[in-house]
């Protein structure tokens, strides 16, 4: 149970690191009663197996599998619920990515809660919370790699010239190296009607001897590609942010 304890909190810390947000109070604020209990269920849910694992590590027999499969379920099926409904508001670009970070989300939930009945489940039931955290584990470590490419790829490419990253759309600030991991660094809008695809995952701007250039971040191909003609674009890629020799410093 030690070595056990050991893994599943191994797999617990990738998940918080590779899938914990930012607090956003503004949107907090707007949301509706129902819509601020979503929002808060959503931000915690990457803090979920680690205080689920810490529990079971502290309780001191399992707790009845009668009342966790039940509680599994139940927290797989919200997240899921959730996972469709955001999506059905984001880019059509963004579907896929958003789909899998809500859905890693519901099974990491709902893998943590299984393990408060690891001991009296059976292997097979340790078996599906332990993997269903794993495979979580691993897409988070997915969104940390991120980082990292970024950042190569953005020195690449500015090659010492004044450059910055930005998000594109109304929350357009990157503040620090944490709103570059995958899960973070991608756009969930989609403009003013359900068939735009006006915003783009994250922009690189660079101002080299032809003047300032574009570029997008493409979580599934993990590179920068460049803007054509970005001064078509109804939503501005212009002012998103200023490039700066002392960005990377700053980050």
């Amino acid at each position: 149970m030690k070595r056990m304890s050991i893994v599943l909190l191994a797999c617990a810390a990738l998940i918080f690191a590779g899938l914990i947000q930012p607090m956003d109070t503004k949107l907090f604020e707007e949301a509706m009663d129902v819509g601020t209990a979503a929002l808060l269920l959503a931000w915690f849910a990457p803090a979920l197996p680690a205080a689920m694992v810490i529990l079971r590590i502290a309780l001191p027999r399992p707790v009845s599998p009668a009342l966790i499969w039940p509680l599994a379920i139940a927290v797989l099926l919200i997240g899921l619920f959730l996972t469709l409904a955001s999506t059905a508001f984001s880019s059509p670009h963004s579907t896929l990515l958003s789909m899998t970070h809500g859905g890693v989300l519901s099974v990491a939930g709902a893998s943590s809660v299984l393990c408060l009945a690891i001991g009296r489940i059976g292997s097979n039931g340790a078996r599906l919370a332990f993997s269903g955290l794993a495979l979580s584990a691993a897409a988070a470590a997915w969104s940390l790699l991120s980082v990292p490419s970024v950042l190569f790829q953005a020195n690449r490419i500015s090659a010492g010239h004044p450059s910055c990253i930005s998000h594109h759309g109304p929350s357009s600030e990157v503040s620090s190296i944490w709103d570059l991991r995958g899960f973070s660094f991608y756009t969930t809008d989609s403009g003013y009607k359900s068939s735009s695809g006006w915003y783009f995952h994250g922009i690189l701007m660079v101002d080299d001897n032809d003047g300032r250039q574009y570029f997008n971040w493409s979580p599934r191909r993990f590179r920068f590609d460049r803007i054509e003609h970005p001064e078509r674009f109804i939503a501005p890629l212009r002012n998103l942010c200023v490039p700066s020799s002392a960005f990377w410093s700053e980050l």
